[in-house]
């Protein structure tokens, strides 16, 4: 069974660059945390795949990020993260992190997570315009 986590958030436009440095570099921009640790370390977080995606909100200065990860057992991607988090080094850093990302975000801005479940039967997958799989 595959699911994704997501959350969304919004920032504003001026900030973009900002925003994406501490996602991928980490607060310190030194790779101790963000996408590129992760990368570094990818035994330390249970996923198949991660993603951010943003989009620009008509008629204000603001845009909206979401994060998808996609895995194929909550249990194992949640003990993954209480095991990294709880880790006195990182989580620190994931304080700081966490702390810098929110002074970027719009205030209303809500993070919380969901999980998503795939629904059997309407995985399609396709390279070059031709279909490679069929669930």
């Amino acid at each position: 069974m595959k699911l994704i986590e997501t959350a969304t958030w919004r920032i504003k436009q001026k900030d973009h660059d900002r925003f994406a440095a501490i996602a991928i570099h980490g607060p310190l921009g030194d790779d101790s945390t963000g996408l590129a640790w992760q990368a570094a370390h990818p035994e330390a977080i249970y996923y198949s795949r991660t993603r951010n995606f943003f989009r620009k909100i008509e008629g204000t200065d603001e845009e909206e990020w979401i994060f998808i990860d996609e895995y194929d057992s909550e249990k194992a991607y949640q003990k993954s993260h209480q095991t990294l988090y709880s880790a006195p080094e990182y989580a620190e850093m994931k304080k700081i992190g966490y702390q810098k990302t929110k002074e970027l975000m719009v205030p209303g801005s809500d993070p919380t997570h969901a999980v998503w479940q795939e629904v059997p039967g309407t995985f399609m997958e396709f390279k070059d315009h031709q279909l490679t799989h069929l669930s």
